[in-house]
């Protein structure tokens, strides 16, 4: 279990930490996110700021919570976690359903990518990582060396791989017609 531990702590802690430093890393890139979220049609305008405020306040909470060994914390840290991606979930497939043509602007990207399945089946497994972090948290899983060597570049490497994924799918993609013409 403290592999397990460990890497959820990396995974959950590293994805919340590149999600809120996307979003805040300029005034531009936080109304970016609000624009976002204007985008998928699911609030009022009026609640369209204090909404972002507060999922960016809690995004922030969650790595904070999440290093302290032994603790309590490190459940809720797990829980909150989990539970905030299970609502952006629900609201990623409610846009879809709808078929609201919606940005996601998860990381506060540059270039943002339309909403589709595949954040649902990232937030999905990041929800099962946090649930199996909670759970070994819970059980007060020590963390050894060994797990520390392992389990926390595994974390750390699968965190960066959801922060892109929409650039990992971009690149892996395959070439439209006409995609490349001579000059």
């Amino acid at each position: 279990m403290p592999y397990l531990l460990l890497f959820a702590q990396c995974l959950i802690g590293l994805t919340f930490v590149l999600s809120v430093a996307g979003k805040l890393r300029g005034g531009r890139a936080f109304r970016a996110f609000e624009e976002s979220l204007r985008g998928m049609a699911l609030l009022p305008g009026r609640l369209v700021r204090p909404v972002a405020a507060v999922v960016v306040a809690a995004e922030a909470a969650v790595p904070v919570l999440l290093p302290l060994p032994g603790s309590p914390f490190t459940t809720a840290g797990f829980l909150l976690g989990g539970a905030l991606l299970a609502a952006f979930t629900a609201a990623v497939a409610l846009v879809l359903r709808r078929g609201t043509a919606a940005e996601c602007r998860c990381f506060g990207g540059t270039a943002p990518a339309p909403l589709r399945r595949h954040h649902i089946v990232r937030n999905a497994a990041l929800i099962a990582v946090a649930a199996a972090g909670a759970y070994a948290a819970w059980r007060g899983t020590a963390t050894t060396g060994q797990a520390a060597a392992v389990a926390a570049p595994l974390g750390l490497v699968a965190a960066l791989a959801v922060a892109y994924l929409d650039d990992l799918l971009a690149l892996f993609a395959p070439a439209r017609p006409g995609a490349f013409r001579k000059v």
